[in-house]
């Protein structure tokens, strides 16, 4: 199709420059396609947690004034290879159960390895039983992963083990809390349960066509 109309087809890409362009004197925009945005949620770490929570839904805020019904349950932050394995493994096994690509393990590891990711997780007896990992990059904690068991539903493991993330990372004194992206068109679920911890939106444009 573009063959016919002798156009000319460039992908523009935030992550890419554009020093070998010489010059723009012959160039003229006809239109322009928007592809693959990219949307996600920022939690600003730099207000006190009493005003994050403020920007919780509801359910997330009645869900932190309880404790767990199961007494033994208890949430922990680690840094382990053993416990990261343990958790991959588990991750893994939801993947394939659910149909889905998640991050490459020598992606997570290589964040490990440079004492980037942290292990956010609730267990009982030495059984983990839902966790997320979160990675540390300059001044942001980004939420890559999570698994649940889906047995200890009541318990809400999600909205504490999360919130703990964001609470450490406060601590850390890091200043923003990325829910690392929303897609509510194939994974609403996700996209709203990310969504109710609130923050600011935040569109990146993703890759763009220009023809010219």
């Amino acid at each position: 199709y573009f063959k016919k109309l002798n156009l000319h087809i460039f992908i523009f890409s935030p992550e890419l420059y554009l020093e070998s362009i010489k010059s723009t004197s012959m160039v003229k925009i006809l239109t322009f396609l928007k592809k693959n945005s990219w949307n996600t949620q920022i939690i600003n770490l730099s207000y006190d947690l009493g005003k994050i929570q403020l920007d919780f839904s509801p359910k997330i805020r009645n869900t932190l004034n309880k404790e767990f019904i199961d007494k033994e349950i208890a949430i922990s932050k680690s840094e382990d290879i053993g416990k990261l394995k343990i958790f991959l493994k588990l991750l893994k096994k939801e993947q394939n159960k659910k149909k889905y690509k998640g991050l490459e393990n020598k992606y997570i590891l290589s964040l490990f390895n440079q004492k980037a990711l942290h292990i956010y997780y609730a267990e009982k007896e030495n059984n983990i039983l839902g966790g997320v990992l979160i990675a540390e990059l300059n001044d942001t904690a980004t939420y890559l992963a999570g698994y649940f068991d889906k047995s200890f539903k009541i318990e809400n493991l999600s909205y504490k083990i999360l919130f703990r993330a964001i609470s450490e990372s406060k601590k850390r004194n890091l200043k923003y809390f990325d829910m690392g992206g929303l897609d509510f068109n194939y994974n609403y679920n996700v996209a709203k349960f990310k969504q109710d911890f609130g923050g600011f939106p935040l569109q990146l444009i993703g890759k763009s066509v220009s023809l010219f």
